[in-house]
């Protein structure tokens, strides 16, 4: 197929719009600077690469006019791993199991105030200009991490049922760290669905 000077100038400024309105959402994307035409595999850094030139291989679709080099990851990145282990720890730990084998609800109810802070971190982290980046082109972890996050608000809703079921036989202390805790879990789906997730779908939308 033969394109005019034209369409290829047309093609050329919607890419490069589509860029800028990447680059002006994210500014840890916006800090990547921008070539035309290279060849992803020259760069070790982090780059945009609008008309990316692949000598061996013919892209089409997106693929053909824009590309991201991430470049080596960065330290901090996301440990899909203990992230996922962690999640598991937190769902094995429901109010149901604390009470119906007599376990203490402040040292075990969601693993504790330790582990949801850490999951809460992790979760933060992820928004971090390295992670970001790194977490951007990593479909299979964005898919990961999208079931992980609908796991947990399963959790919070099981777990606001159990409360609401079960709050007559529990203390009154007992009652504030479960409501504090689920809160906690809130939080944290919040920030893996909405400021993470949403925003990535958002921004791939605008490509």
């Amino acid at each position: 197929m033969v394109f005019s000077n034209a369409s290829v100038g047309r093609l050329l400024a919607s890419a490069k719009s589509k860029a800028k309105k990447i680059i002006d959402r994210f500014g840890a994307l916006g800090q990547m600077p921008v070539f035309w035409g290279r060849c992803p595999s020259h760069y070790a850094s982090p780059a945009w690469i609008l008309l990316p030139y692949a000598p061996h291989r013919l892209n089409c679709g997106l693929a053909g006019l824009i590309s991201i080099k991430h470049g080596k990851a960065p330290d901090g990145v996301h440990d899909a791993a203990t992230f996922k282990k962690t999640c598991e720890t937190i769902r094995n730990s429901t109010l149901t199991q604390c009470m119906d084998n007599h376990l203490s609800v402040p040292n075990e109810y969601l693993g504790g105030d330790r582990l949801l802070a850490q999951l809460y971190t992790q979760a933060c982290n992820l928004k971090q200009e390295g992670p970001f980046i790194s977490f951007f082109g990593q479909e299979q972890q964005q898919a990961q991490t999208k079931v992980l996050s609908e796991q947990l608000n399963a959790l919070v809703e099981k777990e606001v049922q159990a409360l609401q079921t079960r709050i007559g036989y529990l203390a009154a202390a007992d009652a504030e760290i479960v409501d504090k805790r689920i809160e906690q879990l809130k939080d944290i789906v919040w920030c893996l669905k909405v400021e993470l997730l949403d925003n990535i779908h958002k921004t791939r939308a605008l490509m």
